[in-house]
């Protein structure tokens, strides 16, 4: 079993988002989603095909949006992690830069959201 490395919680959640710049090259990726959002970092989901050379250490900045709040923002981020599943790559992006407050607010919204997703996963 894997040691969980996160020093905060992980909160599941499904954001668009994409990257504005990795390693120099603009917007190599079309489709990125967010699948989990911490306080300092989240997992990333991207298009195998067009991101299989986007390996760890690897700098980044991203646009995220959360559409339901009207909120979009930039952070930067360095990759953590990479793997492949099935027809996509998951990505690890440790955040180096966020607006606090938007980071804060993004939490706030998502929190509610993971504990009511939950609670109907127990119920089942």
């Amino acid at each position: 079993m894997e040691d969980e490395k996160r020093k905060q919680l992980r909160f599941e959640c499904c954001l668009p988002a994409e990257f504005l710049k990795l390693e120099g090259e603009y917007k190599v990726v079309d489709r990125v989603t967010v699948r989990d959002f911490t306080g300092d970092g989240l997992k990333l989901v991207v298009n195998f095909n067009a991101s299989s050379n986007i390996i760890p250490g690897s700098k980044a900045k991203l646009r995220l949006y959360c559409p339901e709040k009207n909120i979009s923002c930039s952070l930067q981020g360095e990759i953590a992690w990479s793997k492949c599943s099935d027809n996509r790559m998951e990505l690890g992006l440790k955040i180096k830069k966020m607006d606090k407050e938007l980071k804060s607010e993004l939490l706030n919204w998502i929190f509610p959201k993971w504990i009511e997703r939950n609670q109907k996963r127990k119920k089942h």
